[in-house]
């Protein structure tokens, strides 16, 4: 049988040391809390900082290649798709999306998005370019009609851009008025829904020589990631100062019991 030291005594849990026992788990647990949520933020811009390096792949993968017809290329894959340089035959449907908050210049604008009933193949939703907002986004936009009739356009595949964190439930588009939709990120699902048939999963973005358009300047992916980089570097450091810090207390803590 072990020999207890004669002055040992089994600590016996009180009233007066549950109490901050159980403050001290409190606060670790808020501490690992915050510090995994700013790890969350770290992993996110490194996820983001991937996502830049692999649209820059994309793209230059395709850049140069010649142009082809849209109907070519629907039997593949919609990573295949993005960026190239397509033709495409059809009619425009009635109705537009304005994309918002959209900014060129400092100014704040819309990129206009017009359903494409093609010949062949799924409707796409064509981005004609960017208008500058009125001052008051009660006031009326008004929109030149694109061309009547059947038409054949040049454009560049792209992805629907990309909006930042989205926060809370995905809202439905706002209906402005007859075959008007104001958006703020594009969801085709939901947008195909109002326009009342099913979308290709991708824009398509008109040449700056085709008519029936607006401002085009397509920002093109370029390989910026570092940024993102830059910024899970600072708040995986913030997750590791804080961890530092708590662990610094909790041992002065331990050091001076009665302090």
């Amino acid at each position: 049988m072990l020999n207890r030291p004669p002055h040992s005594k089994p600590r016996r849990l009180t009233e007066q040391n549950i109490i901050p026992l159980a403050r001290r788990l409190l606060s670790a647990v808020a501490v690992l809390g915050v510090a995994a949520g700013l790890a969350g933020l770290g992993l996110w811009q490194l996820d983001r900082a991937q996502q830049k390096r692999d649209l820059h792949a994309s793209y230059l993968r395709v850049a140069t290649a010649p142009r082809v017809d849209l109907q070519t290329l629907d039997a593949l894959g919609e990573s295949t798709k993005r960026w190239r340089a397509v033709a495409l035959t059809g009619r425009y449907l009635p109705g537009n999306v304005l994309l918002d908050n959209r900014v060129r210049r400092g100014r704040v604008g819309y990129e206009i998005l017009t359903p494409l009933q093609r010949v062949e193949g799924p409707v796409v939703l064509v981005d004609r370019g960017w208008v500058p907002a009125p001052t008051l986004r009660s006031d009326t936009l008004v929109l030149t009609p694109p061309a009547a009739g059947v038409v054949t356009l040049a454009g560049r595949i792209a992805p629907a851009p990309s909006t930042g964190i989205a926060l809370g439930k995905p809202q439905p588009p706002e209906v402005l008025g007859n075959a008007l939709w104001r958006v703020q990120k594009i969801d085709f699902l939901a947008l195909g829904a109002s326009l009342n048939t099913p979308l290709a999963p991708y824009l398509v973005l008109l040449d700056d020589d085709q008519a029936g358009g607006y401002e085009r300047q397509w920002p093109l992916p370029a390989a910026d990631d570092g940024k993102h980089t830059a910024y899970a570097v600072q708040w995986f450091g913030l997750s590791a100062a804080l961890l530092m810090l708590a662990g610094y207390y909790d041992l002065r803590r331990r050091a001076h019991p009665h302090k």
